[in-house]
């Protein structure tokens, strides 16, 4: 009696759900249906045009930033090259004076003239967008493989200078204990203004000292070499980073 009651009940409930089911409007399911998977893609897809803008704005930022700061340190390693540079001839020119007395006349005339035989100026260099290169979005931030290797090439050169620099002011410095004592500083009271000048004539007197400004002028040739290979990645650098953010390569 218990399962013929039951068996009606189901019977009962499956005959009414059949039909709501006759009645149903398939038709206008299926259409809310594709609605809503409709719109899901269109979510997913603003999603990813929303990321992919995003990255594309954040590489062109990167992209500019990385000129810049490349631009920036070529033109910072110049400036420093040309007083480099400057101070490299007076090296060469006290050793003239120091053979040939005849030139000594001629470099006494001129201020501060030899003072920065061992000097060797530093340049303050802006890295954050190089180093940021080194991290685990280089690739999104640097999807051009040349650029990517003028970068590695440029910090490369910036860690074998650095390393040089250290290597050849110790050594000046060793030089300094021979040549320093021949380089007379002078202060105006009146100003507080510093002025040198080099004691060519003793100088000349001390072979011992004297013999070095040869290896001092060789020396700073090829410091010189390495800061103009920075200065060739800088401008590489800037000039693909440039490029890039132009669209025109």
């Amino acid at each position: 009696m218990a399962l013929t009651r039951f068996q009606r009940a189901a019977a009962g409930v499956w005959s009414r759900a059949a039909a709501r089911v006759r009645k149903a409007d398939w038709l206008a399911v299926a259409g809310e249906l594709a609605i809503v998977v409709v719109g899901i893609l269109i979510a997913f897809q603003l999603d990813r045009w929303a990321e992919h803008w995003r990255q594309s704005n954040d590489r062109r930022l990167y992209l500019q930033r990385l000129a810049e700061e490349s631009r920036g340190n070529a033109r910072a390693l110049e400036k420093r090259r040309d007083e480099y540079n400057e101070n490299s001839a007076q090296v060469l020119g006290l050793a003239r004076a120091v053979a040939d007395p005849t030139q000594r006349a001629r470099i006494a005339t001129r201020p501060d003239y030899g003072c920065g035989v061992l000097h060797l100026p530093a340049a303050r260099l802006q890295t954050a967008a190089l180093e940021e290169a080194g991290d685990a979005g280089a690739l999104e931030l640097l999807p051009d493989a040349q650029l990517r290797r003028l970068v590695h090439d440029a910090a490369a050169n910036d860690r074998f200078a650095g390393l040089q620099l250290d290597y050849f002011r110790a050594s000046f410095q060793r030089f300094g204990e021979r040549l320093d004592r021949y380089v007379i500083w002078r202060i105006d009271t009146a100003n507080g203004r510093f002025s040198c000048s080099v004691a060519i004539d003793a100088l000349a007197r001390d072979s011992e000292a004297s013999s070095l400004l040869g290896r001092v002028y060789r020396d700073r040739l090829r410091y010189a070499e390495f800061r103009a290979q920075q200065i060739a990645g800088y401008r590489a650098v800037a000039a693909r980073a440039q490029c890039l953010f132009d669209a025109s390569c």
